[in-house]
């Protein structure tokens, strides 16, 4: 029995010699450690001091993006509603047209239908568009600082003479070129209206929700982060019934209304469906 645990001792070093032997020829590890010496030194790790190095960068961080958010804001508060009637936003002749970079076309192209029973429109040739480049920052998407864009969900008529004031009101664009000339890697610069059009810097082709039948399903008043800015955290208690007369149709839609409800929550509000018939189960 000694024998053979000496013979296995002897075959388990021979291994691990030839196992050493190997790694070095092959990873060339003493050769790597006497060429990096010169250019690297060891250093002690203290994961507490990485915890604050990285809590400072987030801080600094934030508060920049903070900080910009706050010059945009101010900046809109102290601008005024253009004073033109509604005739005048939309007479291609007049001074007080209103004009903007449309994110669906790509350009500052428009047409204006006439409110009668004609169905006449009015075709307004493009006088700017994005030029659109590739950005490194964006991660090779094409994007354009000539100014910004103006996304408008598809229900709405992009003529309105009261949502063409907002957007021209909107229109900060030195603002955000500012911002973005100051710290490179900021990202797109957001403004929703709560009229639901959407301005964002720099500019960028849409993303159709469909791109063959140029389907877009998209309106920035439905997003989290517009929803948590606008409106405080909610308690909400949804009583559905559940009696005899509610089955069918009527059952349906207050099921769609209830789903419709709980897409306008956002992670801090907390709620809760209590059916109702005979009894009430939480």
């Amino acid at each position: 029995m000694v024998s053979m645990s000496i013979c296995i001792e002897e075959c388990a070093g021979l291994l691990s010699d030839y196992l050493q032997d190997t790694f070095n020829r092959v990873t060339k590890s003493d050769q790597i450690i006497q060429l990096y010496s010169e250019f690297v030194e060891a250093e002690l790790f203290d994961p507490r001091d990485e915890l604050k190095r990285s809590k400072n960068a987030v801080e600094s961080y934030l508060r920049r993006r903070a900080e910009f958010a706050y010059k945009a804001k101010v900046s809109l508060e102290v601008r005024e509603l253009m004073n033109a009637s509604d005739e005048e936003v939309n007479d291609p002749k007049s001074k007080s047209f209103i004009r903007f970079m449309s994110a669906k076309q790509g350009n500052d192209a428009t047409t204006i239908y006439v409110h009668d029973h004609t169905l006449r429109k009015t075709k307004v040739n493009e006088t700017r568009n994005f030029s659109l480049a590739a950005n490194a920052n964006f991660y090779s998407l094409p994007t354009s600082s000539i100014a910004s864009a103006v996304h408008i969900p598809t229900p709405l008529y992009d003529r309105n003479p009261e949502l063409l004031r907002k957007i021209k009101w909107s229109e900060i664009d030195e603002v955000y070129r500012t911002h973005r000339e100051e710290t490179r890697d900021l990202a797109f610069q957001l403004f929703c209206s709560e009229s639901g059009y959407m301005r964002f810097f720099p500019a960028a082709s849409w993303f159709w929700d469909n791109h063959v039948d140029h389907l877009d399903l998209f309106d920035c008043r439905n997003t989290q982060w517009y929803i948590n800015a606008a409106t405080n955290s909610k308690n909400v208690l949804i009583m559905l019934d559940m009696s005899g007369s509610m089955l069918g149709q009527r059952y349906e839609i207050a099921k769609q209304t209830t789903e419709a409800i709980l897409e306008t929550l956002s992670h801090n509000d907390y709620f809760n469906i209590m059916p109702v018939s005979s009894l009430e189960l939480f």
